[in-house]
């Protein structure tokens, strides 16, 4: 399957919404997430179509934070969720980030997450 990745741009905002929405990570702003910053952003396109979505953001000179990783249910094993953790990995690499902390909602998004990447558990989030 050909896709593209690219940097978000604030004219992608309703696409990205429709992608984030299958998941329930829809409502933006909120007190969960804020405002999608489109300068850590990235966008995957299939036939000019954004089909999966991912972000990061920056907590200090040597952290960071994933935010937003999701894919169409449709497209999901296609390989486009992978590239587009690929490339928020490398980008927070490239600005000096030296630890990552994900916050996955689903017991299967962990195991990926371990699996792929070698994520260690640190804890548990209470809401």
């Amino acid at each position: 399957m050909n896709y593209t990745i690219s940097k978000a741009v604030p004219q992608d905002r309703d696409d990205i919404l429709r992608v984030l929405e299958p998941w329930n990570f829809h409502r933006i702003p909120s007190p969960e997430a804020e405002e999608i910053d489109f300068s850590c952003f990235f966008i995957a396109k299939i036939d000019n179509k954004i089909v999966g979505v991912a972000g990061y953001k920056i907590l200090s000179k040597d952290e960071g934070q994933t935010r937003l990783l999701a894919v169409y249910p449709e497209f999901q094993g296609s390989g486009v969720g992978k590239a587009l953790q690929d490339t928020r990995l490398e980008t927070m690499y490239k600005l000096g980030i030296k630890k990552i902390f994900t916050y996955p909602d689903r017991s299967e998004i962990i195991l990926w997450y371990k699996k792929n990447y070698g994520y260690k558990e640190i804890g548990k989030r209470l809401n």
